[in-house]
């Protein structure tokens, strides 16, 4: 890490923000399975002239890491949804950071060298407004200690919803198979102490589906309270999702705030518990 110390402040959405940068880190991690290493800096600086940025001062964000790096012929498309060069990937990651950045008025500028690793540049408009933290800490107060079993064949997704998940002070069991979810809640109310919340992705390959999962939980337990997240919005789970036995439902991509969003609307308020 290379932070400046008269780093100034950006005026962003935490929550969307915070996704932008775990997804970034998630992607160098990954494109370094055999290690190597992975630098952050943040700096002040000004508009560059060659990018498409309003005049003014800015936060540059860079987050380069020692991987396969990204071939010529991909690096005009890795902001394109849905393009992933990742068996298991959604293909989701970053074409929502890039949309996230831009609707804050910055940019992402993306070098890369195959064999040499790859550079992500965020360029964030700078502001004078100070810091608000408040909002944030009554939130992760209310879900504190709040157990959760997150059900998802993806490993990027399950890093990044994990991460969320504790930042609200939850604790994240997880898991990537249906049969692993049902076995693990079975375990958990056998304890004594059934999860609070179960959430699950919808399709999951080579296995019981997320909503099949969900059907023994409630075998289980009735008073289950679970959340279906997909990237498909057409799904009729989706559009229908309390006659498959979910409480609600969220879309991929999600950030911070409209899980969090979900969440508060599934789960009782700590002081009710």
């Amino acid at each position: 890490l290379d932070i400046a110390r008269d780093l100034m402040n950006v005026e962003v959405d935490i929550n969307q923000f915070s996704q932008v940068i775990q997804n970034l880190i998630i992607n160098a991690v990954q494109a370094m399975p055999d290690g190597g290493n992975l630098r952050i800096t943040a700096v002040n600086t000004k508009n560059i002239k060659s990018l498409p940025l309003q005049p003014g001062r800015y936060v540059k964000i860079t987050i380069t890491d020692e991987g396969s790096g990204i071939p010529a012929e991909d690096i005009d498309k890795i902001f394109d949804p849905y393009f992933t060069t990742k068996k298991t990937g959604s293909g989701l990651g970053l074409p929502s950071c890039y949309s996230i950045v831009k609707r804050h008025g910055g940019y992402i500028e993306v070098k890369s060298r195959p064999g040499k690793g790859s550079s992500f540049a965020i360029y964030m408009p700078a502001t004078d407004k100070k810091i608000r933290r408040e909002a944030q800490d009554a939130i992760r107060n209310d879900f504190e200690g709040s157990t959760v079993l997150l059900l998802d064949d993806d490993e990027a997704v399950r890093e990044v919803a994990g991460r969320m998940l504790k930042s609200l002070n939850m604790e994240v069991t997880f898991c990537g198979t249906g049969e692993e979810a049902v076995e693990l809640y079975r375990k958990s109310t056998t304890g004594g102490r059934p999860y609070d919340l179960f959430i699950s992705d919808l399709v999951i390959p080579g296995g019981i589906s997320g909503d099949e999962a969900l059907k023994r939980i409630l075998e289980i337990n009735p008073d289950a309270r679970s959340i279906a997240i997909s990237g498909f919005a057409y799904d009729p789970i989706m559009s229908n999702y309390s006659d498959y036995g979910f409480t609600a439902c969220l879309g991929k991509p999600f950030d911070l705030k409209s899980m969090t969003e979900v969440i508060s609307a599934v789960l009782p308020l700590k002081k009710n518990r």
